[in-house]
């Protein structure tokens, strides 16, 4: 959390938001989004969904789901 608070203050930024990608085994990928608050250094929205024999397309689809989830974007 400290990290994305330095990255968004260089950036004048009120939010950031960070996404991890992790290989649980081959093709299967557990894919986090978490949306933090600068000012506070609170995580405001966190989402994780899990993607089972994943291909790279729908890896790209999963990230963004949730990319929009965490920002209320429906």
């Amino acid at each position: 959390a400290n990290c994305y608070r330095r990255i968004a203050a260089k950036y004048h930024a009120e939010k950031i938001a960070a996404l991890r990608v992790v290989q649980a085994e081959k093709g299967d990928y557990l894919v986090a989004a978490h949306l933090y608050d600068v000012a506070s250094g609170e995580m405001t929205a966190s989402e994780k969904m899990e993607c089972a024999q994943c291909s790279f397309e729908k890896l790209k689809a999963v990230c963004k789901a949730l990319s929009r989830r965490i920002a209320g974007i429906k």
